[in-house]
């Protein structure tokens, strides 16, 4: 048996690329609300408009692509349903949260595909593999290595937990912080979340390709 072949810069190149359109997704909304608030408007008025340029931002890379990734559209769902609930509650703090919530419902997916079908880092490893990999070598190895299937739900247990923790954090200062304060907060915290995340899993899957292949070469 023989593992799919990698080329280890691909998948840093492919993440950074992943890490730097975050940034900008994260960026252009807290600089909407920031200029904003710098000119004088109000908490209420910059959360509406970081919230626009938010929902304009994943439009546009929609239409660049071609189509909307899932993902992308649940994100756009999520701004879509806060909107009416902050001008029906008067609360702004529902804009503060709503990627916190984004966050939870992606680690409780990622949690159920430990236990129904493939796991979620199955796929989105599948989805960034090197141009080389061998699509049949990589579905047999899921079917005939235990390690292999073992590695791929552990890293996706992980993010889950993390990715629940996270969003549990954030909504929870959400509610004890000045949302002047959370803005940036809660950008520091996803950012940070996912920079570790990536830089954990590109670290763990590496040691556990190089254990496989021993264990391959030894069988």
């Amino acid at each position: 048996m023989t593992l799919p072949q990698t080329q280890p810069a691909s998948p840093v190149r492919k993440f950074l690329k992943i890490f730097g359109g975050l940034l900008v997704d994260v960026g252009l909304p807290m600089a909407a609300y920031y200029g904003l608030r710098s000119y004088g408007f109000s908490e209420h008025v910059s959360l509406l408009a970081g919230a626009g340029v938010a929902g304009a931002r994943l439009l546009f890379v929609a239409f660049r692509a071609g189509k909307l990734e899932p993902f992308a559209g649940f994100m756009l769902l999520t701004y879509l349903l806060a909107l009416p609930l902050v001008l029906v509650s008067g609360d702004d703090r529902t804009l503060v949260i709503k990627d916190s919530l984004g966050t939870g419902i992606t680690g409780l997916i990622f949690l159920a595909s430990c236990f129904f079908g493939k796991p979620a880092m199955f796929h989105a490893a599948r989805r960034f593999r090197s141009a080389g990999d061998d699509v049949e070598a990589w579905e047999g190895l899921w079917e005939t290595n235990p390690g292999f299937r073992r590695s791929f739900i552990f890293m996706t247990a992980v993010w889950a937990v993390v990715l629940l923790a996270e969003a549990a954090l954030r909504v929870g200062l959400a509610f004890v912080l000045p949302i002047d304060v959370m803005v940036a907060l809660s950008a520091v915290l996803g950012m940070g979340t996912i920079a570790l995340l990536l830089t954990w899993t590109m670290i763990y899957g590496a040691r556990r390709q190089r254990r496989l292949k021993q264990a391959a070469h030894a069988g």
